[in-house]
């Protein structure tokens, strides 16, 4: 199956990139930089470059897959309650 991970250079997404390129699937995955790509590419994940804000140079790629990782939820922006 071809799956594109979002989070793929992350903790979580990296270890879900990893897991389903050694179980054989297509694994592309998106880089913020050329180190985190080369670093997709030495584990067989298929690197992409670019961004969550910019999305134009992962759209085509993200379509060619039958499933697709969404990223990680934001934290909430609330004020925590203190703890005393």
């Amino acid at each position: 199956m071809n799956i594109f991970v979002i989070g793929a250079t992350g903790f979580v997404g990296g270890a879900l990139a990893r897991h389903l390129a050694a179980e054989g699937h297509t694994v592309t995955g998106l880089a913020r930089t050329e180190t985190a790509a080369a670093g997709l590419h030495a584990q067989g994940i298929t690197p992409v470059a670019g961004n969550l804000e910019e999305r134009r140079p992962w759209r085509r790629p993200c379509r060619r897959t039958r499933s697709s990782t969404p990223p990680r939820p934001e934290r909430s922006r609330r004020p925590q309650p203190s703890r005393t």
